[in-house]
């Protein structure tokens, strides 16, 4: 799934990354779009990574330089 948008670097970390999580935790991720990314680029992303966890499921997701 992640091929189909202009990613540099993704990473998940916190409890799921530890192996640790639970029912009630969220999927914490990290993403570095590339320089020439778009807006719609990022919702597109964020739409198919809630389609396929599901929208009942929690999820952060942070986007460098922002977090920086």
């Amino acid at each position: 799934m992640l091929a189909r948008y202009p990613i540099g670097r993704s990473w998940v970390f916190g409890s799921v990354a530890r192996g640790d999580d639970g029912p009630d935790s969220n999927l914490d991720r990290l993403v570095e779009l590339a320089p020439d990314s778009s807006f719609a680029d990022s919702v597109g992303l964020e739409d198919d990574v809630a389609t396929l966890i599901g929208v009942c499921c929690r999820r952060d997701h942070h986007q460098r330089p922002g977090i920086e």
